[in-house]
């Protein structure tokens, strides 16, 4: 389970500072009302402050925190799309018709 770039693995305090970027966005998320997705990470008493631990405990954060990251913007995305295919867009005017409208209004006023 050990992240690598090309032949190297990655040292552990860039794990621990990806980690916090990860934690960020957790934390954001959870503002906004995803706090149950997060139970399993929480449980794991792993944070990017706890330095003391292990290369591996990070490792397994990190992934646990972007699996459920991707999973909630997979979740986000799709209602997204939904929504925007079922909103219909304002129908445009085209020029030929933007004087019918007016020749109209125009005529109904003569009257």
């Amino acid at each position: 389970m050990r992240l690598q770039f090309g032949g190297d693995s990655i040292q552990k305090q860039d794990l621990i500072r990806v980690h916090a970027d990860l934690a960020k966005m957790k934390n954001s998320y959870e503002k906004m009302g995803y706090q149950e997705e997060f139970e399993d990470y929480n449980e794991l008493f792993i944070t990017p402050m706890h330095i003391h631990k292990s290369k591996d405990d990070h490792e397994k954060a990190i992934f646990m925190l972007s699996s459920k990251l991707s999973l909630i913007v997979a979740e986000e995305n799709a209602v997204y799309q939904t929504s925007k295919t079922k909103t219909k867009s304002p129908k445009k005017i085209l020029p030929g018709e933007a004087s019918g409208i007016f020749k109209m209004n125009s005529d109904e006023g003569e009257k």
